[in-house]
């Protein structure tokens, strides 16, 4: 069974320890960070979205057609938090995104967990705060 579990998240590119919380690491690389550095993206559908959403977050549904097309459209040097409902559509955004090049891509899991990521992050460092 753990081998299935650890199977199952390599395939689906789930850093669930990462997401618990936030690291030191992930401070220090955030550290200089300013408001529009760090962009959370749900990609759920917008029926989803609509429900409930991290306040700024940007949606970009997984299973759209326009998925790639909006991508392709954001700047890769910025940090990116993908959030979905469990952590498994994130996985594999955050998955299609590294092969694009975007290495500061994270999968922050389901959308609770998102959600204290984000108030822990914006408590961490307030220069992220849109003024």
């Amino acid at each position: 069974m753990a081998l299935k579990n650890f199977l199952t998240r390599v395939f689906f590119g789930l850093s669930v320890a990462s997401t618990s919380s936030l690291s030191s690491v992930a401070l220090a690389d955030l550290e200089k960070a300013q408001p529009g550095d760090v962009i959370f993206i749900d990609v759920r559908t917008p029926a989803e979205f609509n429900q409930g959403h991290i306040p700024g977050a940007i949606n970009i549904d997984l299973y759209d057609s326009s998925f790639m097309g909006r991508l392709n459209e954001l700047d890769p040097g910025k940090f990116y938090k993908l959030y979905c409902r469990s952590g498994a559509r994130s996985g594999q955004a955050q998955q299609i995104m590294r092969t694009l090049g975007f290495l500061r891509a994270e999968n922050i899991g389901g959308f609770r967990q998102a959600s204290r990521y984000a108030n822990q992050l914006l408590q961490s460092l307030p220069q992220l705060k849109a003024q």
